[in-house]
């Protein structure tokens, strides 16, 4: 135990100067807190000050057996601010063309609004329907509407799979030439995440690009 504290310690310390140094160059506004205890707990705990949280996407905890998914599933549910989840080859957020997957459910609409700063710097915009149904065809229309009252430029264009489509060809479909990808948390319970996996569970574990989700 001691020699695993003191290994924590010296990571601490690593990316506190890893930080500082990016921060100094880039002459933004920071500060730095390193602080003891579980690791989605104290996120949670700090996150209440913040616009957004990052995280990497496989960021875990420890023992798998109490944390089977990675941190950024426990953020999105818990924390009540939009976290954005970063895969490690992504050298440099550009977050210029963003691909929204709709289905028009709560933790859609909740993603799409955390989302809105970004969106309106976006040069590109695309709704992927994830669904059949008429009404979420409907619903995509009308939020690509939405997203132009609130000076989106260009007009968002809303995309959807070929009848029949499977989960995957969907999420190919959102992840296409994009350098974000904006998402609802899934409202299934974490358990059942973890035994049959789901859609949020995929689309973290499998993105090559950031993505934006809410709960």
């Amino acid at each position: 135990m001691r020699r695993r504290a003191a290994q924590l310690a010296g990571d601490a310390e690593t990316a506190a100067y890893l930080f500082q140094a990016e921060a100094a160059v880039r002459s933004a506004e920071w500060s730095w807190r390193a602080i003891d205890g579980d690791v989605v707990d104290v996120i949670c705990q700090c996150s209440g000050s913040a616009d957004l949280v990052v995280v990497g996407q496989y960021e875990w905890q420890q023992p798998a057996e109490r944390h089977p998914l990675p941190v950024a599933h426990s953020l999105i549910r818990r924390c009540g601010r939009p976290v954005l989840v970063v895969p490690a080859d992504v050298e440099e957020l550009k977050l210029r063309r963003v691909a929204i997957a709709w289905k028009g459910s709560r933790e859609d609409v909740r993603a799409v609004h955390d989302a809105l700063p970004l969106l309106l710097q976006a040069t590109s915009i695309e709704i992927v329907v994830a669904g059949a149904e008429a009404s979420e065809r409907d619903s995509a229309a009308a939020l690509a509407q939405h997203l132009c009252r609130h000076g989106c430029s260009p007009e968002p264009r809303v995309i959807r799979p070929a009848d029949g489509a499977s989960q995957r060809s969907v999420l190919e479909l959102a992840f296409g030439d994009h350098d974000l990808l904006v998402v609802g948390g899934s409202s299934h319970p974490a358990w059942q995440e973890v035994l049959f996996g789901g859609v949020t569970s995929s689309i973290l574990l499998r993105s090559e690009i950031p993505i934006l989700a809410a709960y």
